[in-house]
């Protein structure tokens, strides 16, 4: 099957996800061989709500492009190779440092995100989380809308965040206790997270490798004071020294001005001219 959008001659490669909300498909670009992504809304009430989201929260929208297909609405989105996150965490040995700059990046990725709350949460709860090989966490677009909510917060979806975290301390088989704790607290129905400030927090002040780098600086800045105050006092010698060179410098000259001569050379001068009782100048 292939579609006309305007921008683009697309031929579908690959079927996601197909019910009666929407499609979501992979699709070529016969002219330059690119991929895209391709959601056919088939609900109208559905499409203009997208349409309000993707506009409400961003100048620039999250889709490359829109068209009408039929009596469909089709969205053209990036498409990346699948390399899901939860797969790829759960067949890596990583180190409890890895594991947290994993739970960090995710955070800061959603934080500096433009994507609208409302596919962010979905996008969050259906698990669309992808690791490229040089380690940046993305997304993928591959949304189920049938349960699609427009008034989704960043509360929610940084709820929905520590979750993701949790799960993935379940695959490692690894996790701070203490920061578990704390993120189990927090996406309980009685307390939730505001913001993703407010959970990139409690990754930070409850990380062990975080509290281990925090503990490395410390004794680095105290070897590094106590060096410093060690060349303190070495130059106040070198300074002492060198002022007490000054003032002898300045009571010869004054010597040398006052009287002709270095009254201190006396003590050298003619001091080998008698040796015992013997006068040695002929």
């Amino acid at each position: 099957m292939e579609y006309y959008s305007g921008k683009h001659h697309l031929k579908r490669v690959g079927e996601v996800i197909s019910n009666k909300t929407n499609e979501v498909c992979i699709c070529e670009d016969t002219d330059s061989e690119s991929y895209y992504m391709l959601w056919i809304v088939k609900d109208r009430t559905l499409a203009r709500t997208l349409l309000e989201v993707f506009h409400k929260e961003s100048e620039t929208p999250l889709y490359l492009e829109i068209f009408a297909l039929n009596e469909n609405t089709a969205f053209v989105f990036p498409y990346t190779r699948e390399r899901s996150l939860f797969r790829f965490l759960g067949g890596e040995l990583l180190t409890q440092k890895e594991q947290e700059k994993v739970w960090r990046q995710l955070v800061e990725t959603c934080m500096a995100s433009d994507i609208p709350y409302a596919i962010l949460f979905q996008l969050l709860r259906q698990r669309r989380l992808q690791i490229q090989p040089q380690g940046e966490i993305t997304f993928s677009y591959a949304l189920d809308l049938r349960n699609f909510q427009a008034e989704s917060t960043e509360g929610d979806c940084a709820s929905m965040c520590a979750e993701i975290i949790l799960e993935l301390m379940e695959i490692s088989g690894s996790g701070d206790t203490r920061l578990k704790r704390i993120l189990q607290s927090k996406c309980g129905e009685e307390e939730s997270y505001c913001s993703f400030g407010e959970l990139f927090q409690d990754i930070i002040s409850n990380s062990k490798a975080f509290k281990s780098q925090k503990s490395e600086e410390r004794v680095w800045k105290k070897i590094s004071e106590a060096i410093k105050g060690s060349k303190d006092k070495i130059w106040k010698v070198v300074a002492v020294f060198c002022l007490i060179l000054v003032v002898i410098a300045v009571i010869i000259l004054l010597s040398q001005f006052i009287y002709g001569e270095i009254p201190l050379l006396r003590l050298f001068q003619n001091s080998f001219q008698t040796i015992g009782t013997e006068n040695l100048v002929q």
